[in-house]
């Protein structure tokens, strides 16, 4: 084992694999929204874990929206029939205007999804149920701080880091705010 003039030689390939996309959209898993402000969705927080940079402008973001109708689900549409359209962009608004010409959910949210494409890699989605009601909703929101967020959204915490959270609440009358703790 000591002697120099024993030598051995080998040539390796490493394939490195590129990471998948991962999407999200801030707000948790559901989110409950009112006829009586708007309702933002920002996907923002999307990645591609291959970059390296600050902000990713060759990110694509394509958003749809379906509701079950029976067995089925179907597209979400205003009041009068028209297919709901939404913007190619990372974050999406939709006005109170537009909210109070689709009709409030019951049994079954409207669920907005999020497609994230760059390149030719393989896409990823996230999908947030949305449940519409013309009653005042304060908007509430609770992000994770710390550890790291998976593909599936999901985020894993080291059992030895503390876990940070972070979150919001907006109200759109004053006299709901007090009410709130």
């Amino acid at each position: 084992d000591t002697d120099p003039s024993k030598t051995t030689k080998g040539t390796y390939e490493i394939n490195v694999k590129y990471r998948a996309l991962s999407a999200t959209i801030h707000g948790g898993s559901s989110k409950s929204a009112s006829t009586s402000r708007a309702l933002v969705l920002d996907s923002g927080g999307s990645t591609d874990p291959d970059f390296d940079g600050k902000t990713d402008a060759d990110l694509f973001f394509t958003w749809s929206c379906s509701i079950r109708n029976g067995k089925f689900s179907d597209a979400c549409r205003t009041k009068d029939g028209a297919q709901l359209t939404l913007p190619s962009v990372a974050a999406i608004e939709l006005s109170a205007d537009t909210l109070s010409n689709i009709y409030p959910t019951f049994d079954d949210p409207y669920v907005f999804t999020v497609m994230v494409t760059k390149g030719s890699k393989f896409p990823a989605t996230y999908s947030m149920p949305v449940s519409l009601t013309e009653a005042v909703v304060p908007d509430v929101s609770i992000e994770a701080g710390s550890g790291e967020r998976l593909p599936s959204g999901q985020i894993r915490i080291n059992p030895t880091i503390q876990l940070v959270v972070f979150g919001e609440c907006r109200v759109i009358r004053e006299d709901l705010a007090e009410n709130l703790t």
